[in-house]
């Protein structure tokens, strides 16, 4: 049985599962090496399934890597990483601690996969915006109510955009620079991810062919 393999042999018997197709005995062998991911195993983990396509290992295995990268840059592994690679697990260790997505809210954010850190930034983009929206919508709304006020003689000699008027524009001004930037940013790691994914899936039929 797959469970008695000794963890010695393990990577091996994963190698020859996946060249030799055995897709059963290769999800089981890939299962048991999910649960073994640590700090430590992590960086070779993700190396092996990026070089065997195991995409739902790679991504165990590179969350791993984001939430433990201060003690892993140093490691060999990690020298030998291609490009594509090292830029993904950048991009998600800075999204990790990125005040862009978390301002406010949480200290930390985690993410399994490049897939649900975009689906999150995408909801905090959106949630931004429709805050930017109703921000808008109450300006206006107190603008013409001053308007309305200075009509019928309620202010007189007011600037009806002074006093708060004036500082909640400037906050709407911060808050419209920062939806931008958050815009930028999610199109840069979408680009980032294509990429990276490009790779991976070019490089899984190159092997194929083989």
């Amino acid at each position: 049985a797959v469970e008695n393999i000794p963890s010695s042999s393990i990577v091996e018997c994963c190698r020859i599962s996946h060249f030799l197709q055995s897709q059963e005995i290769l999800d089981e062998i890939v299962a048991i090496i999910d649960r073994s991911i640590d700090s430590e195993n992590c960086v070779s983990i993700c190396f092996l399934a990026d070089t065997l396509n195991l995409t739902s290992l790679f991504e165990s295995a590179l969350s791993k890597i984001t939430s433990n990268f201060d003690k892993i840059e140093n490691n060999e592994f990690w020298e030998d990483f291609p490009r594509e690679l090292q830029q993904r697990v950048l991009t998600m260790r800075n999204a990790v601690s990125s005040s862009l997505l978390a301002r406010g809210q949480r200290s930390k954010v985690f993410f399994t996969s490049s897939d649900e850190f975009l689906a999150i930034m995408s909801d905090n983009i959106r949630d931004q915006r429709e805050r930017l929206v109703d921000a808008k919508q109450r300006q206006v709304d107190i603008i013409n109510e001053r308007k309305k006020r200075e009509r019928v003689g309620f202010l007189v000699g007011r600037d009806v955009h002074s006093g708060s008027v004036l500082d909640a524009a400037r906050k709407i001004e911060r808050q419209e620079k920062r939806v931008k930037t958050l815009e930028g940013f999610y199109s840069d790691q979408k680009k980032i991810f294509s990429n990276a994914m490009g790779f991976a899936n070019e490089k899984g039929k190159n092997q194929l062919v083989l």
